[in-house]
């Protein structure tokens, strides 16, 4: 943000737009695992494929990509609250949003890649959540090993017909890595919570009711240079 202020802008999220994936087709969320606790992409292979999906796919200006859009490093007190806050928030984004799948080996182990697939591979009814591919693109980047259609094959039949319950369940599980343990502890609860609350929101949405607005700090592609 210290280079290119410019290239990052808020934006308010609702939640009852996310419940019905309005945000697909104008906001790319990224779902993809980090080499490094302190760098995701030292090579940048997975930046050249985000670039090569925008263009190839024409999903809007707007990409949410946790480093780049969350306070990184040595943070203040107040980046500590608004990092935490946003941790909170960032669910809405896979279930709201067109999610863009990053895939590698590594990618069916850890946490929170699996948890943003989830939420990437739903939609909500009044019955709570139903399986569908249509927000979620899933590539391997050329560089990675075990980056292939296998990888999407295995991570499609994996988790395409489980419940919400049975997800928690497995995700909870100890070979689910996950570099800060309570991310888990802090996340897993909401997986559980969050087929109930939709079934909530969808009967609220249909009443005329309007859910509170996370607000979230996205990258605006127009700003790029080409």
């Amino acid at each position: 943000e210290a280079v290119q202020p410019q290239l990052l802008v808020q934006h308010k999220l609702s939640k009852d737009a996310a419940y019905r994936a309005a945000y697909a087709g104008k906001l790319c969320a990224v779902s993809h695992r980090w080499e490094h606790p302190t760098a995701p992409d030292s090579a940048g292979s997975q930046l050249a494929a985000i670039v090569d999906y925008l263009l190839a796919n024409e999903e809007g200006t707007l990409v949410w990509y946790d480093y780049w859009c969350m306070p990184q490093g040595e943070r203040s007190a107040a980046d500590t609250v608004l990092f935490k806050w946003m941790l909170g928030s960032v669910n809405m984004l896979y279930l709201g949003s067109t999610v863009l799948v990053q895939l590698d080996r590594s990618y069916l182990q850890r946490f929170w890649t699996q948890f943003e697939y989830i939420l990437a591979n739903r939609f909500i009814t009044a019955d709570g959540f139903q399986f569908s591919p249509e927000r979620s693109s899933a590539v391997g980047i050329q560089s990675l090993k075990g980056s292939g259609a296998s990888q999407a094959q295995a991570l499609s039949d994996k988790w395409a017909h489980v419940s919400t319950e049975d997800a928690v369940d497995m995700l909870g599980q100890p070979d689910v890595t996950v570099t800060n343990e309570s991310d888990k502890e802090g996340q897993l609860p909401k997986i559980k919570a969050l087929d109930a609350t939709v079934q909530g929101a969808f009967e609220a949405i249909a009443q005329g009711g309007t859910p509170a607005h996370p607000v979230v700090s996205i990258v605006d592609t127009e700003y790029l240079d080409h």
